[in-house]
């Protein structure tokens, strides 16, 4: 239930005489001996500069009977990272110790508080799926636990929709690490001025104020 189907190869119809237009023929332009095929279409600057529906022109050419697949392949039916399967795209364990960027639009990244030691991989991937994973044993981070890890009070006032203070906490930035840039910025001199001249003092220009 996690792949789907979908056309890779075609096979141009030798002797078949259909009126196409400029962007099928485009596309056929691009034919290897008597074949299309989708990675070498997608890959093809000319393509991409005009700004050819590869797949709405094969349906096309398939329909005027000029090609027909030859070759079916599969890709995963979600294949944006933070779809994942089933709802569910990374579970973080204490023991983790790089973790993902926060994002405005939430993501299927949930934590477990529960610690796994193993010695070997397989029987890490056994316990994982039989301890966590089948028992739901994970979770997404609370409101509270966000507002931490960007740098905010853990009862910063915000929104009670989870989908309205994840979208603010996302959008923001951590703030102790801007508060650090501006320090550190601070210190060169950059905002000084001159006590008697009036004039800006920069690392590498000045201007009179």
């Amino acid at each position: 239930g996690i792949l789907r189907k979908e056309e890779y190869g075609f096979k141009v119809i030798p002797n078949v005489n259909r009126e196409v237009s400029i962007e099928e023929n485009s596309i056929l332009d691009l034919k290897v001996g008597n074949r299309l095929v989708i990675d070498d279409l997608k890959s093809s600057r000319k393509l991409k500069i005009n700004r050819v529906a590869i797949l709405k022109v094969l349906d096309s050419l398939k329909e005027k009977q000029v090609v027909e697949c030859d070759e079916i392949r599969y890709d995963f039916k979600n294949t944006k990272i933070s779809t994942g399967l089933f709802g569910i795209n990374r579970i973080f364990l204490p023991s983790s110790n790089i973790f993902p960027t926060l994002v405005a639009s939430d993501s299927n990244d949930y934590i477990t508080l529960k610690e796994i030691e193993t010695t070997n991989i397989e029987d890490y991937k056994s316990r994982f799926i039989e301890e966590i994973y089948k028992k739901g044993d994970f979770r997404k981070l609370t409101k509270s636990e966000t507002c931490v890890v960007q740098g905010f009070p853990k009862d910063f006032s915000l929104p009670e929709s989870r989908a309205r203070w994840m979208k603010l906490l996302g959008n923001s930035v951590s703030v102790p690490v801007i508060e650090m840039l501006g320090r550190a910025i601070l210190k060169t001199g950059v905002f000084e001025l001159g006590k008697d001249t009036g004039i800006y003092q920069g690392p590498e220009y000045s201007y009179q104020t």
